[in-house]
């Protein structure tokens, strides 16, 4: 098995939290095409692309929220070696502005830069951002370009949703295209059907409307919700940051460390190529892994080399590779151990 796939079963990925983000997609996507674009633009040039738009955007969000669900975020080969030859393979920068190579107590294994463990997966991650519910999965390496483009795609379905359930869309067309649809059979059936609906139940009536608004509700919360994560993850790729990296770097600011400045920042242009890729033309696919490599070892912008410069040789003597030394008391070394 793929090494960027996960283990787990279909079944046991399929989780409840995961059934029910289908059923939303399915609920929303249904309410939207059969009680609204149908039976207001019916099969008119409108109503086609309309409804081609719409499905486009949520295939297209179903489609990589699903290689996130099933696309593991990549782990740590168990014969992986740190190449002492590598300083930027070895050695972290810690919140304290201690240097240490990294080891993971829990997989005891040595870890690349930027893997985290995750307690929910129980193993190591590489290039981590966080482990999500929703998905039932981290989010890393393999995995990060599908998740930031299921919530472009997801954001702008829902906002297309809120559009049509609104009616916003219907209403537009009906007063723009009045008098074509007075000449134009199919439209004058459709509305002398939502008369007979009108005229059969008032009961029918007050649930429908009652529904379409509850799921405009909810629908437009998600919108938002979803929009501001979205917001949150596109500042995360403008400075090639993971959001346990982030944090890191809040906590380091904190603690009064000079070493706060993100080892792997390339610039806009290198930031996007390392997380979507090299190829624009394949940053809209969720099939594309994106980010290039292993991730095993990642490249650091040029103000890195300074910081090895001042500890590289003289921290060469003290590295650990082989088995993780505790100093008296239990503590870590902080020389040897990723705390």
């Amino acid at each position: 098995m793929s090494k960027n796939m996960n283990s787990a079963t279909c079944a046991e990925k399929l989780n409840a939290p995961v059934i029910s983000v289908i059923l939303v997609f399915l609920i929303i996507y249904f309410t939207a095409v059969f009680g609204e674009i149908v039976p207001r633009l019916s099969f008119s040039v409108p109503g086609v692309v309309q409804l081609g738009l719409f499905t486009t955007l949520t295939l297209l969000a179903l489609f990589s929220y699903f290689c996130c669900v099933f696309v593991g975020p990549g782990g740590v080969p168990v014969d992986w070696i740190p190449d002492t030859e590598s300083l930027s393979q070895v050695f972290e920068i810690k919140r304290k502005g201690q240097t240490a190579a990294r080891y993971c107590q829990k997989c005891k294994r040595h870890k690349p830069p930027r893997a985290h463990h995750c307690r929910v997966c129980n193993t190591c991650v590489l290039r981590m951002d966080h482990h999500c519910a929703w998905i039932n999965n981290c989010v890393g390496h393999s995995n990060y370009k599908s998740f930031v483009l299921f919530l472009i795609y997801t954001v702008s379905a829902l906002f297309h949703a809120v559009l049509i359930l609104s009616g916003f869309i219907g209403l537009s067309y009906s007063s723009d295209h009045a008098n074509d649809d007075i000449s134009n059979p199919q439209a004058n059936r459709s509305i002398r059907n939502r008369g007979d609906t009108a005229v059969s139940g008032i009961f029918w009536i007050l649930c429908s409307a009652l529904w379409k608004v509850m799921l405009l509700t909810v629908t437009s919360i998600l919108m938002v919700a979803l929009a501001m994560l979205l917001g949150w993850h596109i500042y995360l790729i403008r400075n090639n940051k993971s959001t346990i990296e982030y944090h890191e770097g809040v906590r380091a600011r904190g603690m009064g460390s000079l070493n706060t400045q993100h080892p792997y920042e390339l610039g806009l242009c290198g930031n996007l190529h390392a997380v979507l890729g090299t190829n624009p033309a394949m940053w809209p696919f969720p099939c594309d892994a994106g980010a290039a490599g292993d991730g095993l070892e990642y490249e650091m912008g040029a103000h890195v080399a300074s910081v090895f410069s001042q500890h590289g040789t003289r921290l060469d003597h003290h590295l650990q590779l082989h088995s993780p030394v505790r100093e008296r008391g239990g503590a870590p070394n902080p020389l040897s151990l990723d705390q």
